[in-house]
Formats: structure tokens, sequence, C-alpha cells
């Protein structure tokens, strides 16, 4: 009977000893420490234990930085109408309004001769005081009176001149200008008769205010005005009639026509000038052979 006894407490101890040494904490010790404790860290945000920090994580611990979604990307802010940036406009083409030098830039090639003239001649102008410098133009070139009372630079073998247009030449070709005695001289010896030049319109000497002629014959009902003593070629003449401006037909003979008549009041009379110039002045009513002085110049 002592063997099975000694069995039976052999086991006894053993159980004991067993159950003494289980590592497996109590339920309430299981539960108190898995309460999560927060734990300060470094930038003062609380952490639940458990979580590693770089403070108190293992040396051989592999650390993972979550990636950083990106911020969507806005795409760029289309303008509205009203807010793009106007283009710049382009500059318009303005008329020359400088009353300095002027020049047609083109140059004519030809030949010169002369004759004895006065200043008279299809351009209408009354004969001259004192010994012209005056040219009369080519057929061909003379047109519709386009150049009477422009100035002309001819450039001669001896010299230059500035001649005013005052007359038109039949039998001259294209590039001819057939000077005065006095204007021929200065550019070249008037015993060759014919010498070759060259000639370009260009700006008269400023010599007072532009000048009007009512022509002979002129009244409320028939109207003929002719420009004198300007600086730049005529392009253009108008009157202000019926409410709006009326253009004036130019004549061979040089003079602006209304064949309707101006009317018996004052005139208002606007002029361009060959570079786009523009004046405009007053004028007393029609009356024949009446010249005003006026008030302005190019």
């Amino acid at each position: 009977m002592r063997s099975p006894l000694r069995f039976f407490v052999f086991v006894c101890c053993g159980l004991f000893f067993v159950w003494a040494c289980d590592p497996t904490p109590s339920t309430s010790e299981n539960n108190q420490e898995s309460s999560p404790q927060e734990t300060k860290i470094p930038d003062g945000s609380a952490q639940p234990d458990g979580q590693t920090t770089t403070e108190n994580r293992p040396p051989n611990e592999k650390v993972v930085t979550p990636e950083k979604t990106p911020e969507p990307t806005q795409p760029p802010k289309e303008q509205s109408p009203s807010e793009k940036t106007p283009p710049e406009a382009s500059p318009e083409k303005t008329p020359d309004t400088s009353t300095g030098p002027w020049k047609d830039p083109t140059v004519h090639q030809g030949k010169a001769t002369y004759y004895d003239a006065d200043g008279t001649g299809n351009c209408s102008f009354p004969k001259a005081s004192s010994p012209p410098l005056v040219a009369a133009m080519n057929e061909q070139e003379y047109g519709n009176a386009e150049y009477c009372g422009a100035c002309v630079k001819v450039d001669g073998p001896n010299g230059s001149v500035v001649v005013h247009i005052t007359d038109r030449c039949p039998e001259c070709t294209t590039g001819h200008l057939d000077l005065s005695r006095e204007a021929f001289a200065m550019i070249g010896e008037p015993k060759q008769g014919i010498i070759p030049i060259t000639w370009q319109v260009i700006s008269c000497p400023d010599n007072g205010t532009i000048r009007y002629h009512y022509k002979d014959g002129s009244s409320q009902w028939w109207t003929a005005i002719q420009i004198r003593n300007h600086r730049l070629p005529i392009k253009q003449v108008e009157i202000w009639k019926n409410n709006q401006w009326q253009v004036l037909t130019r004549q061979r003979y040089n003079y602006f026509l209304d064949d309707k008549g101006a009317g018996p009041d004052p005139v208002r009379i606007r002029l361009t000038a060959a570079n786009g110039q523009v004046l405009e002045e007053q004028l007393p009513a029609p009356a024949s052979d009446l010249e005003v002085v006026g008030k302005k110049q190019f």
C-alpha cells in the first residue's frame, strides 16, 4: 500500500508545481494590461501604449512611412472673356498733320526745256509780279490739274531750283518740264536748250495763309472756287451744304465747281491736302471774281 500512496503524493506535488509556475496573468491583470495608456511623445501629441515612437522603437525595427496622398491638382482658372487682357490695338494710320517740310517720295526723271512764262496758263493763276520761277507740267502728268499750285524741286546739271506748276505743256512727254527762262538758267545753260533733270514734289515755302478765289460769274446758283497760295498739293475740296459735306468737282482749269451753286449764305469750306492734312475755313457768300484771304495754312 505504500507504493500507491507514494505515487499519489508525487502526482499532487507535480500538479501544484505546474499551477504555481503558470505565467498566464489573471483576468483582472489581463484586462488592466489591455487598457491602453497614453504616453506623451516629443511633439506633444498623445499616443496609446503599444504604438512605437521614434524614442521607444527597437533599434532593428523597420519603419514604413505611409505614402502621402497627393492633393488634387487644381486646373488653371480660365479667364472669362471679360477678364481676358485685350490685345493691343494696332496703330491706326493717321494723316501727317505737321507743318514742316514735306515731299512726295516719288522722284521723277526726264528733261527740261524753257519758254517765256509769266505765271499764267492752264492753271488759271494771275500773272506773276516778279520774274517767275514756274513750270508747265507735261500732258500725261498734268491730269486734271492735280499739280496746279504745287512746288517742284528740279535738279539739273548746274544745280537745283524750286518752281510752281502754273501751266500745261501739251507737246511734252512723261517726265518733261517746260521751265520759265529764269528757272532753266539756274540749273543749266540756256544755249543747250534741253537738259536732263530729276524732279520731286515738295511743300512750298511758307508765304502766308491760303487764298480763295471765286471765279468770275460765281453766284449762289453757280459757284467755282480756286485755291491759291497753298503749301501742299490740294487733293479735295468740300463745302457744307444741306447739312452734309459735299465734294466739289475739280476742273481742268483748276477750279472746284458746284454747278448747282453754294447758296446765298457764307460758305463753310474744307480742304484736304495730298498728305492727308485737313483744314476748314469760313468764306463769305459767293460773288463774281472775289478773292478771300484765309486765316489758315497747311
